[in-house]
């Protein structure tokens, strides 16, 4: 199929609102990205809803520091309200420190999302999200 920009920059959107929203802990506004019967895979975890999700997410500790560092999707439409994707990206934590800068403790994993993208009444949403390590530190 074809691949418009309008479902390109708003699929690649959501994917830099998600690494931002849960590195500061906004885990309300994350689940506005996804579905209602979104499906969210990573290690250790299979989550059926966008409130699994948000309740998965307030579980993260609040003081430890990630980035999420996502390099630029592929995105391809396979319809006219859905598209796939492909994201790379790299996880970085690290320590509070006084005085505002964190101590970085490393990178300590590269991984990919696997997307499934919607297009709902309210806009693109995130239907599917498969999180597939591709390596990890130690």
């Amino acid at each position: 199929m074809s691949n418009s920009d309008e479902t390109f920059a708003a699929c690649a959107r959501l994917t830099a609102a998600f690494a931002v929203l849960v590195d500061h802990h906004r885990y309300e506004e994350l689940g506005e990205l996804f579905t209602e019967d979104c499906r969210f895979e990573r290690p250790g975890a299979t989550l059926s809803s966008r409130a699994e999700l948000v309740a998965f997410m307030s579980q993260r500790d609040r003081a430890q520091l990630t980035r999420h560092l996502c390099q630029p999707p592929l995105i391809v439409e396979t319809g006219p309200d859905e598209a796939i994707g492909v994201t790379y990206l790299a996880f970085l934590q690290g320590e509070a420190q006084e005085g505002g800068v964190g101590k970085l403790t490393g990178v300590t994993a590269m991984a990919e999302y696997h997307d499934l993208f919607r297009k709902t009444p309210q806009g693109w949403r995130i239907a599917e999200r498969r999180v597939v390590p591709m390596m990890m530190a130690g």
